[in-house]
């Protein structure tokens, strides 16, 4: 089974990738998302990741509370770049804006496939970026 960490889960992009992944019996090893906790909690019944990790802190300690008994683990923001940082088959960074360059850059070594849905590591470290995947044996 092949497996899939989807950082930005709550968006557009990150919901289509779920609801592909899942459809094409990938392992669900991570999701992350910021404000909508709403939905992380639906995703986190529905999908069951082995982590989350919410980077607003009201959002996280509501899920914290909620999926108390669950086996998944969850992880405040200051963990993102550990959570990128999670061996996988793939990572779909779908993180919006400036947030998800560090991640994006985190990932590298750790999954296999990165698959970049946002413009903003591209555009600002596209070479640095291509030339580390490299090295890291990260494919984009």
């Amino acid at each position: 089974m092949k497996t899939i960490s989807i950082l930005g889960s709550t968006g557009c992009i990150g919901r289509k990738a779920l609801d592909i992944a899942s459809s094409n019996n990938f392992e669900i090893l991570a999701i992350t998302g910021h404000k909508n906790f709403k939905l992380i909690l639906e995703q986190a019944k529905l999908y069951k990741p082995k982590c989350i990790c919410i980077t607003n802190e009201k959002s996280y300690n509501i899920v914290k509370s909620e999926l108390s008994s669950y086996p998944t683990q969850i992880f405040p923001g200051e963990e993102l770049e550990n959570i990128a940082a999670i061996d996988v088959d793939c990572c779909v960074m779908a993180i919006s804006g400036n947030a998800g360059i560090i991640p994006t850059f985190s990932s590298l070594g750790y999954a296999k496939r990165l698959a970049i849905a946002t413009k903003e590591a591209i555009i600002s470290g596209g070479k640095c970026l291509m030339k580390l995947a490299k090295e890291k044996n990260t494919q984009i």
